[in-house]
């Protein structure tokens, strides 16, 4: 693209120092590839510096923030959101949004407490991999309904797992509150904007570096909440 003059910019560029560290060893690669970008826009300083030392020239580096904030609601099928808001009711509903391992175990934890208050409650599972949802149910202590396996959802079920891809707009609307998965294990945390645009509730773990300017500036104002535990 560049040899053939054709503009391109490096749009929401992270990079930390980890990430830094892993790409040294190919700076040549950077080196050559970075200059030719029209403009790269950046996360953070951080990022700038680091893309700077590999080979961006200052000129080309702009600080946009998260461009994921500005991004539109994510969708769903209307017809199935009518369906399941009138199969739920006034079911009180929360979600664990893209739960990595370990992580279930403490919503679980957190929805024997609600049950407690609530009967009728349900905890929404939506595992970052689909293909965990049966080892996911397995964990359930009464068992769960897996979505991939078509079953439904009764009065008697507590837990549902939502082991497909493309449905989290369902869910968000769905549930006022989600605890965002990734922040408790070792993965940086997924993105607070999709559930906050529906409306959502976000509660996250401390480990959210991917997201760290959002989750700090969402939380000063009260729009998201560190936890530490699964106690409510």
């Amino acid at each position: 693209t560049a040899q053939r003059k054709i503009a391109h910019v490096l749009v929401n560029a992270r990079l930390n120092a980890c990430s830094l560290a892993k790409r040294r060893w190919g700076r040549w690669i950077y080196r050559a590839l970075l200059p030719g970008f029209s403009a790269i826009w950046v996360q953070n300083e951080e990022s700038g510096l680091g893309l700077m030392a590999l080979g961006a020239d200052a000129s080309q580096i702009n600080i946009t923030g998260n461009i994921k904030n500005f991004a539109p609601p994510i969708g769903c099928d209307p017809v199935e959101l009518q369906a399941w808001q009138q199969a739920l009711g006034k079911r009180p509903t929360w979600v664990l949004a893209s739960s990595h391992p370990g992580e279930e175990t403490l919503a679980l934890s957190a929805h024997e407490q609600v049950l407690h208050q609530r009967q009728d409650a349900l905890l929404i599972i939506a595992p970052r991999a689909p293909a965990r949802g049966p080892d996911v149910a397995k964990q359930c202590p009464k068992g769960a309904a897996l979505r991939s396996a078509k079953d439904a959802v009764s009065a008697e079920t507590s837990v549902y797992v939502a082991d497909t891809i493309g449905d989290m707009g369902l869910w968000y609307r769905l549930a006022p509150i989600a605890l965002m998965g990734g922040s408790f294990a070792e993965v940086g945390g997924h993105n607070p904007h999709e559930p906050l645009a529906l409306g959502c509730h976000v509660l996250h773990g401390p480990n959210v570096w991917n997201f760290a300017e959002s989750y700090a500036e969402l939380d000063a104002k009260g729009h998201s909440l560190q936890v530490s535990t699964s106690s409510i």
